[in-house]
């Protein structure tokens, strides 16, 4: 299994579409047999922009096939305050899986604070996965 992870631009709309591109093909290059993959970081966008919709066109996002209701908010940014990741707009940290060979059997974002106190302005994203000999 391949393992990816990023953290995009924050600021330029521009630069995150060609850091994904870069990403895909770099991928690509270093995964010619095609082994099951897995993408995931901080893609300051959210699940309509560009970035993402590029992504999708050959990954899975982890959210959206997990075997098990996705645990806790859609958001995943908190700007280090409770009630913002509650809204899907959100959602900026991602998982993704290769299409073949990679199923996820959970997902979830973890939003829990240790007295209102959060170790960072993201909440963290895990997901459980399984993957196939084909």
């Amino acid at each position: 299994i391949w393992v990816f992870n990023t953290h995009l631009d924050h600021v330029g709309k521009k630069a995150r579409l060609e850091s994904v591109k870069l990403i895909r093909d770099k991928m690509h290059e270093l995964n010619p047999e095609n082994y099951p993959a897995v993408l995931m970081g901080d893609f300051n966008a959210t699940p309509g922009d560009d970035p993402i919709q590029y992504l999708r066109v050959q990954l899975k996002d982890a959210r959206e096939i997990s075997q098990s209701p996705p645990y806790g908010p859609q958001g995943t940014f908190n700007g280090f305050q409770w009630s913002s990741a509650d809204s899907s707009r959100n959602r900026i940290d991602y998982i993704f899986v290769s299409t073949q060979r990679v199923e996820v059997l959970k997902y979830g974002v973890l939003n829990d604070g240790l007295n209102g106190r959060y170790p960072s302005d993201h909440w963290p994203v895990f997901a459980i996965i399984n993957t196939r000999k084909d």
